[in-house]
């Protein structure tokens, strides 16, 4: 507000001292201060938004232990490994890729231990209901079906 009162009385004053002819440059003048002014928010808007991702991730990543138990797994030791787990859990609710579970280490419930990663090894001669597996299976498969009925409500709308 006050950066635009400055623009009009600069103007009025030059328009009373030099008259009407340099009333021509001051859209000009208004366009070239306006791009500034969008400029300068749109750059304190993005840095203040990747601040507060900043913020919301660190607090999340409290989380990731017990979101990974929950989901079944055990989280990797590595940090390299860590980052290609998260990103095949977000594939499989992003793009409807499925997780492979042979990939990770099952998290047992009954120990708190990870499980040997080869878990087709852990169910041979158990029904699917009594495996170790089987509830967070279930939970995963019960969220993607819930996902794709929600997709699909979207496109019919």
């Amino acid at each position: 507000m006050a950066l635009t009162f400055g623009i009009w009385s600069a103007a009025r004053f030059l328009v009373e001292s030099f008259g009407t002819g340099i009333w021509h440059f001051l859209p000009l003048l208004q366009m070239l201060v306006a791009f500034a002014l969008v400029r300068l928010a749109y750059e304190l808007a993005v840095s203040s938004a990747a601040q507060w991702g900043d913020v919301v991730k660190s607090a999340f990543d409290l989380y990731l232990p017990a979101l990974a138990h929950q989901l079944g797994y055990e989280l990797p030791d590595t940090l390299d490994q860590r980052f290609k787990f998260w990103e095949a859990v977000a594939k499989q609710f992003q793009f409807f890729q499925p997780l492979r579970p042979e990939d990770w280490k099952v998290f047992s419930k009954t120990t708190g231990e990870a499980t040997p990663s080869d878990n087709s090894a852990q169910t041979e001669g158990k029904p699917e209901e009594e495996s170790d597996d089987a509830e967070g299976e279930h939970a995963r498969n019960r969220v993607l079906a819930k996902k794709d009925s929600v997709a699909f409500q979207e496109i019919e709308h």
